[in-house]
């Protein structure tokens, strides 16, 4: 069972064959603005989350750790309401942390939700 508070090691994307297979694979796109969205079914009973947020885009390493634990609570908040999935948001540029949950609900609204 997966805890609603926290981000353990099974709601993670973590191997790279798992996110190329999400990125090759994707049977959901999506894109608003500078995030990216691909997402394939998985055999669990909960979506998993892999983070793309690359040096290009995101200059700053402190930048990019922020957008990344940002995505992560918007995700452990919303993780019982998302179909069994392996997602992968990728951010190609430097967001504040309003624009990025407004981005993050536009993506995860639709098909993403049970």
């Amino acid at each position: 069972m997966v805890r609603s508070c926290g981000f353990p090691r099974d709601v993670r994307l973590t191997v790279s064959r798992d996110f190329d297979r999400v990125l090759k694979h994707s049977d959901l796109r999506k894109r608003t603005g500078p995030l990216r969205l691909a997402a394939v079914a998985n055999r669990m009973q909960h979506a998993r989350l892999g983070l793309i947020v690359g040096k290009r885009g995101v200059a700053q390493a402190h930048e990019r750790n922020r957008i990344k634990r940002v995505i992560r609570d918007y995700f452990r908040q919303q993780q019982q309401e998302l179909a069994a999935l392996d997602i992968v948001i990728q951010v190609m540029a430097e967001l504040d942390n309003a624009e990025l949950r407004a981005g993050l609900a536009r993506l995860l609204d639709g098909q993403v939700r049970r």
